[in-house]
């Protein structure tokens, strides 16, 4: 109950709260279980703490947009709306935590279904591009697909015959991320044509 009341007089006596510390306000809401309310003020003090780089902060903070987001009832509008989160979610979390972290891939995974789920085609290509770093960064030489390196609902995976070929043009982009340009160039145009040649 108070913290209704104090979430009532922030928003309609102090209106640029909602600008400044969306929070703040979010926090109020949330506790007095205005959770329709909350949602999208946490989502805003996440995308502004992204905004200032103060990743962990934004982590956070849309973590818990997309949590109590979860409770509500299941619609496409509450898919689009988990979509953004996630794919900002995943964005704060590479910045703060690196791109390699299983969360990472477990969020970029959750965001992949509903892409798929909605045919999000904008989304889809935020989402492909954060996949496809996590994996760039996540790769190490000798790891073979299954053993982590994939995300759930991986489609290339019965594809094996090209896995040869991309071992060895991935063997160029190890070095490169190692600061090895001039090795990494090397094996990329030597086993490029491996590629071409399949």
């Amino acid at each position: 109950m108070l913290h209704g009341k104090i979430a009532t007089v922030l928003r309609d006596r102090f209106p640029e709260t909602r600008e400044a510390e969306p929070e703040l306000l979010a926090y109020h809401f949330t506790e007095s279980g205005a959770i329709p309310e909350a949602i999208p003020l946490w989502a805003t003090a996440g995308q502004r703490a992204a905004s200032r780089a103060a990743h962990v902060e934004a982590a956070r903070h849309l973590q818990t947009a997309l949590d109590l987001l979860r409770r509500q009832p299941a619609d496409s509008a509450r898919a689009a709306e988990e979509l953004q989160l996630l794919i900002g979610l995943a964005v704060s979390l590479a910045a703060s935590r690196g791109y390699s972290v299983p969360e990472v891939g477990k969020v970029l995974a959750e965001a992949r279904a509903i892409c798929d789920a909605l045919g999000n085609v904008a989304g889809l290509f935020a989402v492909l591009r954060g996949i496809c770093s996590f994996l760039i960064v996540r790769w190490r030489p000798g790891r073979r697909r299954g053993d982590g390196a994939s995300l759930p609902g991986d489609r290339r995976a019965d594809r094996p015959s090209r896995a040869p070929h991309r071992e060895r043009l991935r063997s160029g982009i190890y070095p490169v991320r190692k600061g090895r340009f001039a090795v990494g160039a090397r094996a990329s145009r030597t086993r490029s044509g491996a590629l071409r040649e399949a």
